[in-house]
């Protein structure tokens, strides 16, 4: 995984500059849609918004497909066992930025995509997809960001317990405002969580 942290450092566990930028350098190709996994918990957003795949499968059905940006896709560098025991291979082909692009491709029965590949970990993926509507896409709601902060807590608890508002602004291309109300609402449901617990 891409990391800077100095153990005796009390600091972010990653380098946000080269997260946002793992993809600059590499070169468009086409990738087969069927080759992608787009449920490795890379998805930062609550749903995706179907009136922007509408719009989107109109276009790249009417030959305008180049028009969009390249996905990315992070092809893992090492095996990975998920949550629910199954284990996503080494070489697989992992989806980190285009959730709304691929579905929208699929509506127009498309086959194929360009995409940026480099290679990286599910955590590099994971970080990224955090970064990528910052410059681009439907812009993250609410609930979006409060989902992005409970991913980014069960990737590194530091980001909790330094309480990095700056910093995840700067991760997630927003205010440190937005941040502020997502983390909100987060440790409001977190203390919850907790109350339940005790009760039970």
């Amino acid at each position: 995984m891409i990391n800077t942290l100095n153990p005796k450092e009390e600091a972010i566990p990653m380098d946000i500059n080269k997260i946002k930028t793992m993809f600059d350098n590499a070169p468009e190709e086409n990738v087969k849609i069927s080759d992608l996994i787009v449920d490795a918990g890379t998805q930062v957003r609550c749903k995706l918004d179907s009136q922007s795949v509408e719009n989107y499968a109109a276009a790249m059905t009417e030959g305008k497909t180049k028009d969009f940006p390249a996905i990315k896709v992070v092809a893992l560098t090492e095996s990975v066992s998920m949550p629910d025991g199954s284990t996503i291979e080494a070489g697989a082909y992992v989806l980190a930025d285009g959730f709304h692009r691929i579905e929208s491709a699929l509506k127009a029965k498309l086959a194929a995509f360009h995409a940026r590949i480099v290679k990286g970990t599910l955590e590099d993926a994971k970080y990224f997809a955090m970064s990528a509507n910052a410059d681009h896409g439907k812009q993250l709601a609410s609930k979006d960001y409060q989902n992005a902060i409970k991913e980014l807590y069960s990737l590194n608890s530091s980001w909790c317990k330094h309480g990095k508002q700056k910093e995840i602004a700067q991760l997630f291309g927003c205010s440190t405002k937005t941040v502020e109300r997502a983390l909100k609402v987060v440790k409001a449901e977190i203390k919850a969580e907790a109350f339940k617990m005790f009760e039970a």
